[in-house]
């Protein structure tokens, strides 16, 4: 039930994915101890894990170019998004757009 809140309220990674920042560093720590505590994985891991599913969506249901996708799910640079796609989900992203559009 947490973990779905902080999906739905875009609440982990809140501010590279384009909402409001955490108020305090307090909020921030509590937010990582519980999402280790839910998952077993740590802040990064699972930040990158809904990033993934994010880009995944966006693939699957837009036009958008991989440049934007990158962007939109907050990554920078899109040569480093492509390549830790492929290494997470185990194919590029111009071919999961060709299998899963």
């Amino acid at each position: 039930e947490f973990l779905t809140y902080l999906k739905n309220e875009n609440i982990v990674g809140a501010s590279i994915l384009g909402g409001e920042p955490l108020q305090q560093d307090e909020d921030m720590l509590h937010l990582v101890r519980r999402i280790k505590q839910e998952t077993g994985k740590n802040y990064n891991e699972y930040l990158t894990e809904i990033r993934m599913e994010a880009a995944k969506e966006l693939l699957s249901k837009t036009g958008m170019g991989i440049e934007e996708v990158a962007e939109q799910v907050g990554y920078t640079d899109s040569r480093y998004f492509s390549k830790l796609f492929t290494k997470k989900v185990g194919i590029r992203p111009k071919e999961y757009r060709r299998l899963y559009s």
